[in-house]
C-alpha cells in the first residue's frame, strides 16, 4: 500500500529541536533515494518556511511537583489523576521552552447534570461550579511557586 503522504508524530513529546533540525535536514535526501531506488519520486515538504513547528510540551519537573501537591491539599490525592501522554499541537509549549512550566487539567465532568463531554465535542458544557476552584487552583500553584522562589526573606 503506498500513502500520498505521511507523518511523523512524538507520542512521547521527546523530541528535541536539535532532533527535529537534523530530521528535517537529514530524511528528505534519504527519502528521496529510497524512493528512486524504487523509480518513484518523493516530495518532501516540512513547510518550515510556511508553518512554525511547535515543540515538544515538556513539563518542569519541579514545577509539575508543585502543581500536583497544590492540587493535592486542595481537592484531595484521590481527585488528583496523572494525565496519560498525548500528541498535539499544543500553544503552551512555547511558554515550556522559555520559563518553567506545567500543563494541568481542570476536570468539569459532572455527569448528574449531562456535563460529560469532550473539551472538542459539540455537546460540550462544563460545570460552572468547577470554575472557583480552577481559579483557586490557578492562583494558589502561582503564590505556592513564588514563595518557594523569592528573594525576600520573611
Amino acid at each position: 500500500m503506498l500513502r500520498a503522504s505521511t507523518s511523523v508524530a512524538d507520542p512521547e513529546g521527546i523530541i528535541s529541536k536539535t532532533q527535529i533540525l537534523v530530521l528535517v535536514v537529514c530524511s528528505g535526501p534519504i527519502i528521496q533515494m529510497q524512493a528512486a531506488a524504487h523509480r518513484c519520486i518523493a516530495i518532501v515538504d516540512f513547510m518550515e518556511k510556511t508553518l512554525k513547528p511547535y515543540p515538544a510540551t515538556v513539563n518542569d519537573e519541579e514545577m509539575y511537583k508543585n502543581a500536583k501537591k497544590v492540587g493535592e491539599d486542595l481537592v484531595g490525592k484521590d481527585n488528583v489523576y496523572l494525565s496519560p501522554l498525548a500528541m498535539g499541537a499544543e500553544d503552551f509549549s512555547f511558554y515550556t521552552q522559555r520559563m518553567p512550566s506545567t500543563v494541568f487539567y481542570v476536570g468539569t465532568k459532572n455527569e448528574s447534570i449531562g456535563a460529560s463531554y469532550h473539551l472538542h465535542s459539540p455537546y460540550f458544557f462544563l460545570d460552572e461550579q468547577a470554575l472557583p476552584i480552577g481559579a483557586a487552583f490557578h492562583a494558589a500553584v502561582a503564590l505556592s511557586y513564588l514563595d518557594g522562589h523569592s528573594d525576600f526573606s520573611t
